[in-house]
C-alpha cells in the first residue's frame, strides 16, 4: 500500500543551516552550537538549526519559465516536504572563528570572501539569505563603538557582496556577551527566515495566478498546498487553513479514475491531515471534528473495484487512525476536555474496525488469485519499486497493464501484510483513552479483541492473560456464549503451550457451560481424567496439533512424575457456571459448647459419568474447627453423575477444642477433591449463596436441590445459667437513703463456679447506664463508695448446692422510677479428657425501684424591717430560720443537723430542737439563727445544712421485701445536704443598735438607749430626729445636733412612758449627716436595723427605778 510521507507528522519551522561550526571538534564551536540550539529558553522563536557540512550540496534549482503547456505527472512530490523541511534552508550562516585583526590581512579576506560566492552559487534562485558570523577571540573594550570600526566593516560587507545586517560577530571569550549576541542575530535570523517563506509564498501565488483551472487543476491543488505550508512554516495558521481548504476543494473537483483514484485519496488525507491540526491550533476542536466527518462522507464509497475493497478499507482506517492521533495531540497540548462520545478512543476503535474490513476482504481476494497470477504479480512488484509522486501506486501508471491486472498485483502484495500488531496497538489506545471515562464493560470487549488477535498470532502466553482478565466477569454475568467462546480458546492456548495447570483448569470450566453439548462432554470428561493420570488423551478441539503435541506433552507427565513438580491444583468455583451445585446446611441453627452439631453437604453433578476417589472438607472461620469436623458413616467416596448427593458431618463439642469462640460459627468453604496422580481441589466460598440450578436442566433431583436452603453460620449460645438468687429490699426508697440490698445466691451448677463478681447499674431509657446513683460496699464496718465501673466481688469459689449471702448499699440521688438490674458474672469450670475448659457464664436481674423525696425543706432571711429579704447591711442583725417536713409514709429518726455556714456569718444566737427526733408524714421540725456579716460582700450563700436521718426501727418492718429469711439489722445513717439562702452585704455609713429592758409594763417609764456607729472615714455632724408615738410619752431631746467621730459611736437616752399594754409600735427614728457646704443626707434604713415595737406588759403595783 502507498504510504503518506512521513514528513507530514512534523510541526514546520524555519530552517537554518550552520556552516563552518565545527561543533563536535571544537570547544569553542560547541559552545555557540549549545547557546543557539541547547540551552534555550520558552521565549525565544521555534527555529530548526542544522550543522552543514563543509562538502555539503543544497537541491539544484529548477527553472520554469511558463506553466502554459504544463501537465504534471503527479499531484505532490514526496520529496518535496523533506527538501523544504530538512534540505533547503532559509538561512545559510557562515562561520569563521578569526580576530579582526586578521581580517585585514589580504588572503584571509579573500578566502573569506571566495567561500561566500561559492555558497551563493549553491543556492541560486533560491532566495537565501547568507548571514556571515564571525567568531572573535580578542575584542578591544571600544570596538562596537569605534567609528573607523564600523567604516572597515561595512567596506568588508561590500568586498563580500553582502549587507551589513547580515554581518554579525560573537565574542566567544565572554559568557555573556556571547549570549547576548547569539539572542541578537537570533531574532534577526528568525526575521529573514519569516521574510524568505514570505518571499516564497509571494512566488508561487504569482505562479498560480498564470494557471488554466479547466486543464491545470493538478497544479492548482499543488500551489495551494505549497501557499499553505509556507505560511504554515511562518505561523499564520488562520491563511494555512484557507490555502489548504482551498487546496482540498480543487482536489475533490478531480474526476477519479483507475489510475488517479489512489493518489487522490492519499492527497486527501494528506490535506485532510493539515487542515485538521490547523483546527486544532486555532482552538477549534468542533469544526476539525465536523470537517473530519464531512471528509469521511466524501470519500465514504470511492473505491474503484470490489476486488480492491480492502484498499478502501485500509484508507478509512488510516484517516480515523491520524484523526485520533491528531486529537490525542491537541488534547495534550491546548488541554482540552474530550466527553464519553468524543474522545481518541472512539476515533481508534473505528480505525480498528475497518482494518478489520480490511482483513476480511483480503482474505477473500487471496482465494481469486492462481499460481500464474501470483508469480505475474511478483515480477511487476519488482519491476515497479516506487514513484515520484505521493499516494501513486507504480504499476498503475503503465497504461500497458489491464486494470484486472493491476487489481490482481495489489491482491498479491496484500497477501504478505499481518494486520494483527497494528490492531493490537490500535486496540491498547482504546483502552487507554477508555479506562478515563470508566466504561468497564466496553473495556472487557477491547480486552477480548486484543486476546483474539494475539491468539491469531500465536502468542498464547499473552491471549491467555488477556483471557483471564475478562473470563470471570462473562461467567459472573452469564454471558454463555460469549463465554465458550473465551474459555475454549483459553485452554486451547494452554493446550498448545503444554500448560498443565490451566489446561486442567479450563478443561473443568469449559464442561461446566450448558452450551455445551453433551458428547463433548464426555469426551473432555475422560481426557481430563486421562491427563489427572498423567495419561495422554487426544484433545478434540485441537485436532491439526494433536499429533504435534502428543509427544510434548508425553515429556511433560514424565517430568511430573520424576520431579513430583505439580502440587495439588486448586480451582475456585465459588459461581453458578459449575460442572457440580452445592449448598451446605447447618441442621441446627442455636447450640451450646456442649452440644454435637450435624452438618449436611448437597452436591448435585452435571456430569456425564460417575467420579471416583472424591472427597469433601468443610472449612470454617475459626481453623481450629477444622479437624474436628468429620464424616459421618457410611462414607462414600464416589460423586454419581446426574443425581443428587448427599454427604453428613458432625462437629464435635467446641469446648473441647478451643478456650475462646465468637458468637456464631460460619462455614468459610467447602473443599472437593479428586484425588488422582495429580490432585485437584475444588473450592466454594458461599459468598454469594446463589447455587441453583438453571430451569432449562431440570429434573426431579434438581428440583429437590433448587428448595433446599444453604445455613453457613449457626449461632453460639451461652449456657443456660443455673443459679438462683434473691434480693431483699425496702418496696419504696428514698432519695440520698443509704439502702442495704441482701443478695443471697444458691449454685444449682454440676460443676464448682469460680471468679463470682456483680455488676449492679441503673438503666434509664431502659438501655443507658444512669451515672447519677451512688454504690457503696462494706469494708468491714465502714462504708466505702465503689467506683462507677468496679464490679462487686462476691466470691472466688462456690460449690455445687452452696448459699452465698452479700450485702451491697445503694443511694439514689434523684426522685423517680428506676430500673435496676444486676448481672452476676462467673466462671464454669469444664472437664474433658484432663482438659479443663473454663467458660465464662452469666445471668441477670431487673427490678424497678421506686425512689421519692422524704423531706421538703423551706428556708428564709429576715431583719426587723422586712420579714423576707435578701439584702442585708453591714453588721446588721438578721434571722436565718428553716423548716423540715417530712413528705413520706415512714416514720424518719432525724439523728442531727450539721449547718455549716460561710465564714463571713457570726452566730448570734441559735434555736434548735432537741435531738434526736423522730418525725411522721407531714410533721415539721424547724430551726432559727440570728446572725450578722461584718464584712461587705456580693451575692454569697449562707451555707449548707445537713441532716442526719434514718428509717425508725421496727420490731417487724412490713414494707420490706422478704425473700429467703430476715434481712440483718444494721444501722446505716443518710446525710440529706441542703443549701441556705444566699444574701447581699450592703454598706452603710450609719450604724444603729437598739438596747431596751428585758420586760416593759404599761404606765411604767423606761430607758431606750440608741448606740449610733460611724462607719465613715471623716467626722460628721448629725441631726438626730425622734418622731411621734401613738401609746409612749416620750422624754429627751425629741431633735438634737451631735458631732459623730470617723470609725466611733455615740449614745443616745430616751424615756419611753408606755400609755397602755400590748405589742406596741416605738417611734420612727431619723438620722441626717451634714457636711459643709452640701445638702443634709437623710440615712432611710436607720429603722431597718432595730426593732420596730415592742411588747408592754399590764401595770406592775411597784414602781420601777429606771
Amino acid at each position: 500500500m502507498n504510504e503518506l510521507p512521513e514528513e507530514l507528522s512534523v510541526n514546520p519551522v524555519p530552517f537554518i543551516a550552520f556552516i563552518g561550526l565545527d561543533a563536535p571538534n571544537n570547544p569553542d564551536h560547541l559552545t555557540v552550537w549549545n547557546s543557539f540550539a541547547i540551552n534555550r529558553s520558552f521565549d525565544r522563536p521555534v527555529l530548526y538549526y542544522k550543522l552543514i557540512e563543509q562538502n555539503r550540496k543544497f537541491p539544484p534549482s529548477k527553472i520554469r519559465k511558463s506553466y502554459e503547456r504544463y501537465v504534471p505527472n503527479g499531484l505532490i512530490k514526496k520529496n518535496w516536504l523533506r527538501k523544504h523541511l530538512y534540505l533547503l534552508p532559509a538561512v545559510a550562516a557562515l562561520f569563521k572563528q578569526i580576530d579582526w585583526e586578521e581580517i585585514q590581512e589580504n588572503h584571509n579576506r579573500q578566502a573569506i570572501i571566495t567561500e561566500i560566492n561559492h555558497l551563493k552559487s549553491e543556492v541560486i534562485n533560491r532566495q537565501v539569505k547568507i548571514v556571515l558570523v564571525l567568531l572573535i577571540s580578542k575584542q578591544s573594550p571600544a570596538i562596537a563603538d569605534d567609528p573607523l570600526f564600523k567604516d572597515q566593516t561595512t567596506k568588508f560587507c561590500d568586498e563580500c557582496d553582502i549587507s551589513p545586517k547580515c554581518f554579525f560577530y560573537i565574542p566567544i571569550q565572554n559568557e555573556t556577551q556571547c549570549h547576548n549576541a547569539v539572542l541578537k542575530i537570533e531574532a534577526v535570523m528568525n526575521d529573514m527566515a519569516r521574510n524568505h517563506y514570505a518571499f516564497k509564498a509571494k512566488l508561487i501565488k504569482t505562479l498560480k495566478d498564470q494557471l488554466n483551472k479547466t486543464t491545470q487543476n493538478y497544479l492548482f491543488v499543488r500551489h495551494e498546498f505549497k501557499l499553505g505550508f509556507y505560511h504554515e512554516i511562518r505561523q499564520i495558521h488562520s491563511t494555512a487553513l484557507s490555502h489548504y481548504k482551498n487546496a482540498y476543494t480543487s482536489l475533490i473537483e478531480i474526476r477519479l479514475n483507475p489510475m488517479n483514484c489512489s493518489e487522490i485519496k492519499n492527497i486527501a488525507a494528506l490535506l485532510n491531515y493539515k487542515i485538521i491540526k490547523m483546527f486544532f491550533n486555532l482552538n477549534v476542536p468542533l469544526d476539525a471534528i465536523s470537517y473530519f466527518k464531512r471528509h469521511i462522507e466524501i470519500f465514504q464509497n470511492k473505491f474503484v473495484s470490489d476486488q480492491i475493497r480492502f484498499e478502501h478499507f485500509d484508507w478509512l482506517s488510516k484517516q480515523y487512525l491520524m484523526f485520533a492521533e491528531l486529537f490525542d495531540m491537541a488534547i495534550a497540548t491546548f488541554h482540552l476536555a474530550p466527553s464519553a462520545t468524543h474522545n481518541p478512543g472512539v476515533y481508534y476503535f473505528e480505525s480498528a474496525v475497518y482494518l478489520l474490513k480490511r482483513r476480511s476482504s483480503a482474505l477473500e481476494s487471496l482465494h481469486q488469485l492462481n499460481q500464474n497470477e501470483m508469480d505475474f504479480a511478483s515480477d511487476i512488484l519488482a519491476k515497479h519499486k516506487d514513484t515520484d509522486f505521493v499516494g501513486q501506486l507504480p504499476w498503475f501508471q503503465n497504461d500497458s497493464y489491464s486494470d484486472d491486472m493491476k487489481f490482481k498485483v495489489l491482491q498479491f502484495s496484500e497477501r504478505s501484510i499481518n494486520l494483527t500488531p497494528t490492531l493490537i496497538n490500535l486496540y491498547l489506545n482504546v483502552l487507554d483513552q477508555v479506562k478515563k471515562f470508566k466504561k468497564p464493560r466496553f473495556i472487557r470487549f477491547v480486552m477480548f479483541l486484543i486476546g483474539e488477535e494475539y491468539f491469531k498470532m500465536e502468542n498464547y502466553k499473552d491471549a491467555m492473560n488477556y483471557y483471564y482478565n475478562i473470563l470471570a466477569y462473562y461467567r459472573e454475568e452469564k454471558w454463555r456464549q460469549l463465554h465458550l467462546t473465551i474459555i475454549k480458546s483459553a485452554m486451547i492456548s494452554a493446550f498448545r503451550l503444554i500448560d498443565y495447570n490451566n489446561f486442567i483448569k479450563c478443561g473443568f470450566e469449559f464442561i461446566a457451560n450448558e452450551s455445551v453439548p453433551m458428547e463433548f462432554k464426555h469426551s473432555l470428561v475422560n481426557c481430563l481424567i486421562s491427563f489427572l493420570r498423567l495419561q495422554y488423551s487426544p484433545f478434540i478441539f485441537d485436532q491439526e496439533t494433536n499429533s504435534t503435541k502428543a509427544s510434548e506433552w508425553t515429556e511433560k507427565f514424565t517430568a511430573i512424575k520424576n520431579e513430583n513438580t505439580i502440587g495439588p491444583i486448586f480451582i475456585n468455583i465459588d459461581h453458578d457456571n459449575n460442572f457440580v451445585n452445592c449448598k451446605i446446611r447447618f441442621e441446627i441453627d442455636r447450640f451450646s459448647i456442649e452440644d454435637e452439631i450435624p452438618i449436611s453437604v448437597f452436591v448435585l453433578s452435571h456430569l456425564p459419568i460417575d467420579l471416583d476417589h472424591v472427597e469433601f472438607n468443610i472449612k470454617f472461620e475459626n481453623s481450629q474447627l477444622d479437624s474436628h469436623c468429620i464424616p459421618i458413616a457410611p462414607i462414600s467416596d464416589c460423586l454419581k453423575a446426574e443425581s443428587l448427593n448427599v454427604f453428613r458431618f458432625k462437629l464435635c463439642p467446641l469446648f473441647r477444642i478451643s478456650e475462646i469462640f465468637a458468637k456464631t460459627i460460619k462455614i468459610s468453604e467447602i473443599i472437593f477433591t479428586i484425588k488422582n496422580d495429580v490432585v485437584v481441589k475444588f473450592q466454594w466460598s458461599f459468598s454469594n449463596n446463589r447455587s441453583t440450578v438453571p430451569v432449562s436442566e431440570m429434573n426431579k433431583d434438581s428440583h429437590q436441590f433448587n428448595r433446599i436452603v444453604s445455613k453457613t453460620s449457626a449461632e453460639i449460645v451461652n449456657l443456660e445459667s443455673k443459679i438462683d438468687f434473691e434480693i431483699k429490699h425496702h418496696k419504696e426508697l428514698l432519695v440520698n437513703e443509704n439502702v442495704l440490698i441482701e443478695i443471697c445466691i444458691h449454685s444449682k451448677e454440676s460443676h464448682h463456679i469460680t471468679n463470682i463478681n456483680l455488676e449492679a447499674m441503673v438503666l434509664k431509657n431502659n438501655v443507658e447506664i444512669d451515672t447519677s446513683n451512688q454504690w457503696f460496699k462494706f469494708q468491714g464496718d465502714v462504708l466505702a463508695e465503689k467506683k462507677q465501673d468496679e464490679r462487686y466481688f462476691l466470691a472466688d469459689r462456690l460449690a455445687p448446692g452452696q448459699t452465698l449471702i452479700k450485702e451491697i448499699v445503694f443511694r439514689s440521688l434523684y426522685a423517680g422510677q428506676k430500673k435496676l438490674s444486676m448481672k452476676f458474672n462467673y466462671e464454669l469450670k469444664l472437664k474433658h479428657d484432663n482438659h479443663v475448659q473454663i467458660i465464662a457464664n452469666d445471668k441477670t436481674y431487673f427490678t424497678l425501684l421506686n425512689v421519692i423525696d422524704p423531706f421538703q425543706f423551706n428556708s428564709s432571711v429576715s431583719n426587723y424591717a422586712d420579714p423576707k429579704t435578701s439584702q442585708i447591711r453591714l453588721n446588721e442583725p438578721f434571722r436565718l430560720s428553716y423548716k423540715l417536713k417530712s413528705s413520706c409514709n415512714v416514720p424518719l429518726e432525724i439523728l442531727g443537723v450539721q449547718n455549716q455556714l460561710a465564714q463571713n456569718v457570726q452566730m448570734i444566737t441559735k434555736s434548735s430542737p432537741q435531738f434526736p427526733c423522730c418525725i411522721h408524714n407531714n410533721e415539721t421540725i424547724q430551726e432559727s439563727f440570728l446572725l450578722s456579716c461584718p464584712s461587705e460582700s456580693s451575692l454569697f450563700a449562707l451555707g449548707t445544712s445537713t441532716i442526719q436521718w434514718t428509717r425508725k426501727e421496727k420490731n417487724r418492718c412490713d414494707d420490706e421485701i422478704t425473700v429467703g429469711g430476715d434481712m440483718r439489722k444494721r444501722l446505716i445513717v443518710s446525710e440529706t445536704t441542703f443549701n441556705l439562702n444566699s444574701i447581699v452585704i450592703q454598706p452603710s455609713m450609719i450604724f444603729i443598735e437598739l438596747f431596751l429592758p428585758e420586760k416593759v409594763y404599761a404606765r411604767n417609764p423606761f430607758m431606750a438607749r440608741y448606740k449610733i456607729h460611724s462607719r465613715m472615714d471623716i467626722d460628721v455632724i448629725i441631726e438626730i430626729t425622734m418622731g411621734n408615738a401613738e401609746y409612749f410619752m416620750i422624754a429627751g431631746n425629741r431633735q438634737i445636733k451631735t458631732l459623730l467621730l470617723s470609725k466611733s459611736s455615740t449614745d443616745q437616752f430616751y424615756i419611753f412612758f408606755p400609755l397602755t399594754c400590748g405589742q406596741l409600735s416605738l417611734p420612727k427614728i431619723e438620722i441626717s449627716i451634714h457636711s459643709i457646704g452640701q445638702s443634709p443626707v437623710r440615712i432611710d434604713y436607720i429603722n431597718q436595723m432595730i426593732t420596730s415595737s415592742v411588747f408592754v406588759l399590764p401595770k406592775l403595783r411597784t414602781t420601777i427605778n429606771i
